[in-house]
């Protein structure tokens, strides 16, 4: 069953189900592995609580389900139901509603550190034994990247084999290797990673960086961070 098939569909339900999830995760992100989670005051685990880093995936969920959450109330509330309000309930109601399947698909639906009883305190489909969603990965990516103004170049990725945006089955994301060089590179040379959950993944250069030759590769990666074999090398030079 799909995330979207269990979110309820009366936004009073919706807002206490994503309340629930919300709070579950934030307790339990940090030993789920969730990226921009740790336990700790800070990004490197040293002090006292949980950190949540900034603009990670669980911080944009959470203020994502907080402005819903804000705007359902005003509306629910006679003296402040005005057809503005109405408005913009539903247009974050829609953000969290993305959010949440974005979230879910990446860091909640196949991740081994997740029982099933956890799956189900948070109202999620429980997770079926079958084929493995852990398995190396095996397929070849492919990288398409875009120039666009302001020094930003966009990497566009997909299955070798698709012209879909989907990733393969079982895969977090892809991870991107990159680096400013000034001749054509092999794998080692690129020194640089990050790990994009969803494509495209925008890359932000600064002025002095304007004019150089950006190298990049991809290969996918699964929720036990096995990395698969890498694309090609490609290049583009930053605007």
């Amino acid at each position: 069953m799909a995330i979207r098939d269990i979110m309820p569909a009366k936004e009073a339900e919706l807002q206490k189900w994503g309340r629930n999830i919300v709070v579950k995760i934030e307790a339990n992100g940090h030993r789920w592995n969730i990226p921009g989670m740790t336990e700790g005051g800070g990004p490197g685990g040293g002090g006292i609580g949980r950190f949540v880093a900034p603009d990670s995936p669980f911080d944009r969920l959470k203020k994502s389900f907080e402005a819903f959450a804000d705007k359902f109330n005003l509306v629910s509330d006679p003296s402040t139901r005005t057809r503005p309000a109405i408005i913009a309930k539903n247009e974050a109601k829609k953000a969290f509603v993305s959010e949440m399947r974005v979230f879910a698909k990446g860091y909640l639906t196949y991740n081994p550190t997740i029982t099933n009883a956890e799956r189900e305190e948070m109202g999620l489909p429980v997770h079926k034994s079958g084929r493995s969603k852990n398995q190396d990965p095996t397929i070849v990516p492919k990288l398409d990247p875009n120039i666009l103004r302001g020094h930003r170049v966009v990497a566009n990725f997909h299955d070798l084999n698709t012209v879909g945006t989907a990733k393969p089955y079982g895969m977090i994301g892809a991870v991107i290797a990159y680096a400013i060089l000034d001749s054509q590179p092999v794998i080692a040379d690129l020194t640089n990673f990050v790990l994009a959950t969803r494509t495209p993944y925008t890359f932000k250069f600064t002025d002095a960086d304007s004019g150089k030759t950006v190298y990049m590769a991809v290969c996918w990666q699964n929720m036990k961070g096995h990395r698969g074999p890498w694309s090609d090398i490609v290049s583009v030079v930053i605007p």
